[in-house]
């Protein structure tokens, strides 16, 4: 199994599918209770045109918890030396979730929100403010709640594979 271990000692354990410094990577990021697992079934349909990345962060599956304070800040902290590590230079990311609140760190880059109408995890005024703030494009999805990947696995794909393809590096 691979492992990164941070500069602090911490353990993150990732997978990695074909990548190819040539080939934009696509890095998948997990909520709070889910780990690499969760993103398996998308392997097939994202893996034909991008290099993948999924990865446990501190605490989460197969990586360790670490011994200091867990923080949006660590969290990016061990991405940017885990792409250092695999050499990738630019990257594309999908996060669910508190995954997602990662993207959130640099408004500048193209941001896609999706949403479910019966997310009973996140309040429709949320997903505005996120939108704006972001100057995100944003799809709410009728009759869909808080997971939307594994809720609505070919509408999550379509959509996602959609806005990558118009920003290729």
């Amino acid at each position: 199994m691979p492992y990164y271990i941070t500069p602090d000692g911490c353990k993150i354990f990732y997978t990695a599918y074909g990548i190819d410094t040539s080939k934009p990577v696509v890095i998948f990021l997990n909520g709070t209770t889910q780990t690499t697992l969760y993103w398996g079934n998308h392997v097939p349909v994202f893996s034909k045109r991008y290099s993948l990345l999924f990865y446990d962060a501190r605490g989460q599956g197969q990586s360790d918890l670490g011994t200091g304070p867990i923080s949006l800040e660590q969290h990016v902290s061990d991405l940017k030396h885990l792409l250092e590590h695999l050499a990738v230079d630019k990257a594309h990311l999908v996060g669910i979730s508190h995954g997602a609140r990662l993207i959130t760190v640099d408004f500048d880059k193209p941001t896609l929100v999706l949403s479910g109408s019966e997310d009973p995890l996140v309040e429709p005024q949320d997903v505005r403010q996120l939108t704006h703030r972001c100057r995100a494009d944003h799809h709410q999805l009728a009759g869909i709640g808080h997971s939307i990947p594994a809720e609505a696995p070919e509408i999550f794909q379509q959509l996602v594979l959609e806005f990558l393809q118009d920003r290729q590096f």
